[in-house]
């Protein structure tokens, strides 16, 4: 699926996409997918960095069970 190019890439996204062009050249289409909802991107990446914290109370296997049910959500 192909998307027109965002204007503008929201600050929240910029490293990411910085990254993006330096690695592949250009910015993939998962990244003008966030740039359109940045929250949901904002909280996503909340999420998942709260359940690979080192602490975390989630068994390993469970973690990566969430992790990929996110995945498939998102």
């Amino acid at each position: 699926m192909s998307l027109p190019p965002l204007k503008s890439i929201p600050l929240i996204l910029r490293p990411q996409a910085w990254l993006h062009r330096r690695h592949y050249g250009e910015v993939l289409s998962p990244i003008r997918w966030w740039g359109r909802i940045p929250l949901v991107f904002y909280l996503v990446s909340m999420f998942v960095g709260y359940l690979e914290r080192k602490r975390s109370p989630l068994d390993p296997v469970l973690r990566s069970l969430v992790s990929a049910r996110v995945a498939q959500l998102c």
